[in-house]
């Protein structure tokens, strides 16, 4: 799409901004809408046949593939599903030669390719290599992984002690490493009483903190007003002289 701007001279400076931004949002609009008609190409399938079979594919368009022979898919099972995305394949169709490896899974760690078919296994905080099976580095032959284990170390702890009305400040674990620490925090209303932090100490931790609630301290008592004799007010609150006054009054003017 092709825009012709024509300048008006007598447009104010603010004007001419406003014209600015409308003609980029037109542009930008233009350029989103081109995007999302592209189109798909069967040239990019490789080693795979598939579903319907056309030389292009129209923006959402999707397929049914599976690997030629001596090849299989990257991830586990024969046949997948893509879709035509902005004229890119989601998720993008890719067979292999079936002796090479997937991705190795091996619960409780992390892998890192050394080269090819041959993986670094980094176990989690908490676990170690079992060596009765397995080595640190796993290798891949005729399309399989050789062993790959980590197991629960034995200075480990398990999930931290509960305390009641009280939240731990760290990620969801079922296992921790030694020396690993977590914080509790107790709820609104409630004060820590103990170290805040409970650490893992060759297998156990250390004497979780208690949550007490606080006290509201009792309001003082108001001070109570004295009430003056019934005989020195009157019945609007002023107040007379008593009996006894009036008669030392008339003694003094004698």
């Amino acid at each position: 799409m092709v825009f012709a701007i024509r300048l008006y001279p007598s447009l104010r400076s603010d004007e001419m901004d406003k014209l600015g931004c409308l003609l980029f949002v037109l542009l930008f609009s233009s350029l989103v809408a081109d995007g999302q008609s592209s189109d798909c190409s069967k040239s990019s399938l490789k080693n795979c046949y598939f579903v319907p079979e056309e030389n292009t594919y129209k923006h959402g368009s999707d397929i049914t593939y599976a690997c030629e022979k001596g090849y299989k898919r990257r991830e586990e099972g024969w046949w997948g599903t893509s879709k035509c995305v902005n004229g890119t394949w989601s998720p993008e169709p890719v067979c292999i030669d079936e002796n090479e490896c997937f991705a190795p899974d091996v619960p409780n760690a992390e892998t890192r390719q050394l080269e090819t078919g041959k993986v670094l296994i980094e176990c989690e905080a908490g676990y170690e290599i079992d060596t009765s099976i397995t080595s640190i580095i796993i290798t891949c032959k005729d399309g399989e992984w050789s062993t790959g284990s980590c197991k629960k170390s034995a200075t480990a702890c398990g999930a931290p002690a509960f305390v009641s009305d009280a939240v731990i400040i760290h990620k969801y674990q079922d296992t921790f490493g030694d020396k690993k620490a977590v914080e509790y925090k107790c709820k609104d209303s409630y004060t820590l009483e103990g170290s805040m932090k409970s650490v893992c100490e060759d297998g156990k931790w250390s004497s979780p903190p208690n949550c007490l609630k606080l006290i509201e301290p009792t309001p003082a008592p108001r001070p109570v007003q004295p009430k003056p004799a019934a005989d020195d007010t009157t019945g609007d609150g002023h107040f007379v002289f008593s009996r006894h006054d009036r008669s030392l009054k008339n003694m003094a003017s004698l």
